[in-house]
């Protein structure tokens, strides 16, 4: 009994320390140092709210909960609606009608069920959620769905390490897709995996910029509007 605990308690500091890390509350004020196009963001914190939220789960709720709610439905009046919304450590977006996607302030309470139920289920452990994240929703160039409505949209990974580029590659392998909207998902998406020789430059330009904010080992995502434009 006393080498599970050992053993749990060694797991759960190490797992702290990884979301503490890959918290976009640690990140995103490092990232807005490199010059990049970033969504307009505000954040609702609850980090000591965890009873208020993950007990939702179990049919009870609290005023504390309800607060929350109006808290982010407040930011997403400050932005405007529609809303892409998620929790710092996760967006859930493969679920993306009930989780990340807020077309109104009506469905705030809901995406936001669908956030903490997700959260919960991540890994055996479940994800904590120290604030809510409310991000302007940009329109990004895809030609299709997947899963439960996901936009599949032109994007582009790098992979960083101690302020280097290691390697890119398309956001969506064809082997990942479930459920497209259309027939011709495979040939469409073949199109935007596509990069020209200056898109590849200037992304490769910009994420070497990021990639010197940081140590240790990173992802960092792309992905084009309807402009033309890499956020």
């Amino acid at each position: 009994m006393i080498f599970v605990e050992l053993k749990c308690g060694a797991k759960m500091r190490e797992l702290k320390m990884r979301d503490e890390k890959s918290s976009l509350l640690h990140w995103f004020g490092i990232l807005g140092q490199a010059g990049v196009w970033i969504p307009k963001t505000r954040f609702v914190r609850c980090k000591d709210d965890a009873k208020a939220l993950f007990q939702i789960l179990d049919g009870k709720t609290s005023d504390r909960f309800f607060e929350i709610v109006k808290e982010v439905q407040a930011a997403g009046d400050a932005i405007g609606y529609p809303i892409f919304l998620r929790t710092d450590l996760t967006s859930g977006k493969h679920n993306w009608n009930n989780t990340c996607f807020v077309p109104d302030r009506d469905s705030v309470e809901r995406c936001m069920y669908g956030l903490i139920e997700f959260s919960a289920c991540v890994d055996a452990w479940g994800l904590p959620i120290n604030a809510f994240v409310i991000r302007e929703f940009i329109p990004m160039h895809s030609t299709f769905t997947a899963f439960n409505g996901l936009p599949i949209n032109k994007e582009r990974r790098f992979f960083l390490r101690d302020g280097e580029i290691q390697c890119h590659h398309p956001y969506w392998p064809n082997e990942v897709i479930r459920r497209p909207s259309v027939g011709d998902w495979e040939e469409k998406l073949a199109h935007m995996n596509m990069i020209t020789k200056k898109e590849s430059e200037y992304l490769y330009d910009r994420s070497l910029g990021v990639a010197k904010l940081f140590d240790g080992y990173w992802s960092l995502d792309w992905s084009m509007d309807h402009a033309g434009n890499w956020w």
